[in-house]
C-alpha cells in the first residue's frame, strides 16, 4: 500500500509537470507564432514609455513656471499692499485736513454773518438818520 501511495503521488507529480511542459510549449508557441504581435506590443509600450516622460516633462516645466508664477504674484500682491497701506494714510491725513478745514470754514462762516450782521444795523441806524434829517429839512423853520 505504500508503495502504491508513493506511486499515486508520482505519477500525480509527473501529471503535474506534463501540464507545466504543455503550458510552456503553448507559451512557446505563442511567442514564435506572434513575434510580430510581441514586437509591436514592446513598440507600442516604448511608445507609451516617451509619451509618459514627454507629459512628465511637460508637468515639471509647467510647475516650474507656475512656481515662478506664484511668487511674481506674491512680490506683486505685496507691493499693492504697501500701496494701499499708504494711500489708506493719505486717505486718514486728507480726512483729518477736511475736518480742520470744516471748523475753519464754519468760523468763518458764523464771523462773517456777525459782521453782516453789525453792518446791516449800521445801514440801518444810518437809514433812519438820513430819514430823519430829510423829515426835517421837508419841515419849514
Amino acid at each position: 500500500e505504500k508503495t502504491i501511495t508513493a506511486l499515486e503521488e508520482h505519477n500525480k507529480k509527473l501529471e503535474s509537470l506534463v501540464e507545466e511542459f504543455k503550458k510552456d510549449k503553448n507559451d512557446t508557441t505563442i511567442l514564435v507564432q506572434t513575434p510580430r504581435k510581441n514586437q509591436d506590443e514592446v513598440q507600442e509600450l516604448k511608445q507609451s514609455l516617451r509619451d509618459a516622460e514627454t507629459v512628465a516633462l511637460d508637468a515639471r516645466k509647467e510647475s516650474a513656471f507656475l512656481r515662478s508664477e506664484n511668487l511674481t504674484l506674491k512680490e506683486k500682491m505685496n507691493q499693492l499692499s504697501d500701496t494701499y497701506n499708504q494711500m489708506e494714510k493719505d486717505c486718514g491725513s486728507y480726512k483729518t485736513q477736511l475736518e480742520a478745514g470744516k471748523v475753519i470754514y464754519k468760523k468763518m462762516q458764523s464771523d462773517l454773518q456777525k459782521e453782516l450782521q453789525y453792518y446791516l444795523q449800521e445801514n440801518a441806524k444810518l437809514t433812519s438818520l438820513v430819514e430823519d434829517n430829510n423829515s426835517k429839512d421837508l419841515l419849514p423853520y
